[in-house]
């Protein structure tokens, strides 16, 4: 969590043709860099195969949430015992 903070802190914009600090600042790069990939990260029609499925009851900060395909984030928490809402950067 720490290492997507970073991310946020410095408003690291989204931009398919940059880096930053040696990974894509695209979905994909900032989910590598938070797991700590190998750089320049992996594309998001990858991630899967840095990952395994998991249940809604088994999601921990840090794991990634992968929407569709189309698009995936990072998981930061609950917002309360319910686990209706959540954090996601």
């Amino acid at each position: 969590m720490s290492r997507a903070q970073v991310w946020v802190n410095n408003h690291v914009p989204y931009n398919q043709q940059g880096t930053y600090d040696g990974y894509r600042q695209d979905t994909g790069g900032f989910i590598s860099m938070c797991w700590e990939l190998a750089k320049p990260g992996l594309p998001l029609s990858n991630l899967h195969t840095a990952a395994h499925n998991v249940n809604k009851d088994q999601l921990e900060a840090g794991d990634a949430m992968n929407c569709d395909g189309k698009h995936a984030l990072i998981f930061g928490g609950w917002t309360s015992g319910a686990r209706s809402e959540y954090i996601g950067i």
